[in-house]
C-alpha cells in the first residue's frame, strides 16, 4: 500500500497529477480539494493515497486529508460504489456537508452528483448513515440546509453550470456567491451570467 506521495509537482492535468517521488512520476487522480490547494509546478506536495488494484492495472488516487481518504474508503465497501464513483462524490461537495446529507440520509442531496442514482445513494444512506455519524462531526448542518432552501432559480442555474462541465460543488458555491450581489428576484440568465464571470475570475487567480 502507498499511503502517501511526497515531492515536486511535475504537472497539473484536469483531474490528476504527477509528483516527482525518488526519480519516479507517481500519476495521480486527486479530489476537488487538492487541486483547488496545489502548489506552483516545482515544488513540493504531499497527498495521501490510495492503491486500487485490478488484475490488469494499477491506479493511485489522492486526497488533501485523513478523513477525507477514509470517508473515499467508506463509499467504496457500499455495493455497486467503485473508486471513480467513491472519487466523484467526495469531490463533488466540501467533506463536511457530505457527512451531513448521508447522516440526515439525504437521498435527494446526493443525487446531485452527477452519476449516482437514487438507487445508488439510497444504498449509501442504508450502509453508512450509522457508521458516518458516529465518526463525524455534524458541523455543516445548517449549510447542508441552507442549500435545500435554495430557490428553483438558484437549483436550475446549477444544474446549468454542472452542464457546463463544472463541478456541483464549484457551481454551487459560485451561485451562492454572486447572490448576495445581484437585485431581488434576479433571472436564471442573470444568475448563470454572473456566476460564470465568478469562476473564470477564480480560476484567473
Amino acid at each position: 500500500m502507498i499511503g502517501f506521495v511526497e515531492g515536486p509537482l511535475e504537472n497539473i492535468d484536469i483531474d490528476k497529477i504527477t509528483v516527482n517521488a525518488g526519480g519516479l512520476g507517481y500519476e495521480i487522480v486527486v479530489t476537488s480539494s487538492v487541486m483547488r490547494h496545489l502548489p506552483q509546478k516545482g515544488q513540493k506536495v504531499r497527498v495521501l493515497t490510495y492503491l486500487n488494484v485490478k488484475e490488469d492495472s494499477m491506479q493511485l488516487f489522492g486526497f488533501s486529508s485523513k478523513d477525507e481518504k477514509s470517508l473515499f474508503l467508506q463509499l467504496l465497501s457500499v455495493s455497486g460504489i467503485g473508486p471513480k464513483g467513491a472519487m466523484n462524490i467526495v469531490s463533488s461537495f466540501d467533506l463536511n456537508t457530505l457527512v451531513a446529507a448521508i447522516a440526515k440520509a439525504d437521498v435527494d442531496f446526493l443525487t446531485s452528483v452527477p452519476g449516482i442514482g437514487k438507487k445508488t445513494a439510497q444504498r449509501v444512506v442504508v450502509e453508512l448513515k450509522e457508521k458516518i455519524s458516529k465518526a463525524y462531526s455534524l458541523e455543516a448542518e445548517t449549510k447542508l440546509f441552507a442549500e435545500k432552501d435554495q430557490s428553483p432559480e438558484q437549483k436550475d442555474a446549477v444544474s446549468a453550470l454542472i452542464a457546463l462541465g463544472y463541478s456541483a460543488k464549484d457551481a454551487r458555491q459560485s451561485v451562492s456567491a454572486v447572490m448576495g450581489k445581484l437585485p431581488a428576484d434576479p433571472s436564471i440568465e442573470e444568475i448563470i451570467r454572473h456566476s460564470l464571470r465568478n469562476l473564470s475570475q477564480d480560476r484567473a487567480n
